[in-house]
């Protein structure tokens, strides 16, 4: 008999509906079809909670929708209201605020990401465009999406390879171009490259980790000057 996988998350975020280990189904219109040889009649599904085939704690798009349907409106913004010069500028904010306070909550960092580092880091990596796409090499494949996740990023996100132990995303390549998924997974990987600039540097800075993240070694490239200057463009407005 074959040992259960246990999940290896200890506590689920209040905004999850399902127990660890489980996803939210929608309700939906399931039309009649076959099903290994049994005919199924057209019927209405009930939205319910699904177990996940690893055991381990993952979200569904089904389940990143009615957190961020059901929560993030309710949210005092945090983020900056600079548009950053780009029309699209503050089209995703609340889905910005409403992520990072989600994975704050989850992986409780020693300093908070500022949900201003994100909305710079989008205004950097795609200029606000949910369909961009840009060839990042033959191992990574294309990245997509507002926060330029790439196809192998996909694939580690999803539990390939073990480089995710928990707090999982259940993604496909074309999910990326969904502004709501691509936030939610580029955050979570933003973590995930914390973790290992940590260990590099030793508690690495949330910038030194977005040079990590944007594949950069050096404070002096243009990219990362740009992400600085705007930064400090919506920082100053604080004062």
């Amino acid at each position: 008999m074959s040992k259960k996988k246990k999940v290896v998350d200890d506590k689920k975020h209040p905004w999850r509906k399902c127990p660890l280990g489980q996803h939210w189904r929608s309700p939906s219109h399931v039309d009649a079809h076959t099903r290994k040889k049994f005919n199924v009649k057209e019927h209405y599904r009930k939205g319910t909670c699904v177990k996940n085939r690893s055991g381990r704690d993952t979200l569904y798009d089904d389940e990143i929708y009615l957190i961020s349907n059901s929560f993030f409106s309710k949210m005092k913004p945090k983020i900056s209201q600079n548009k950053l010069g780009y029309k699209k500028g503050n089209e995703y904010n609340q889905l910005i605020d409403g992520w990072v306070k989600y994975w704050n909550d989850i992986l409780k960092p020693k300093v908070p990401l500022d949900p201003d580092f994100v909305k710079v880091m989008i205004a950097t990596e795609s200029s606000f465009n949910p369909k961009a796409k840009a060839y990042a090499g033959k191992r990574a494949g294309h990245a997509r999406g507002l926060m330029q996740v790439t196809d192998q990023t996909v694939k580690y996100l999803s539990g390939h390879r073990k480089e995710l132990r928990n707090h999982l995303l259940h993604l496909e390549q074309d999910d990326l171009y969904d502004p709501n998924i691509n936030i939610a997974a580029g955050i979570r990987w933003l973590y995930r490259k914390k973790q290992i600039a940590d260990a590099r540097y030793k508690e690495a800075s949330w910038l030194e980790t977005i040079m990590l993240y944007k594949g950069y070694r050096s404070m002096n490239h243009p990219q990362i000057k740009k992400f600085i200057k705007l930064y400090e463009r919506i920082k100053s407005e604080e004062i």
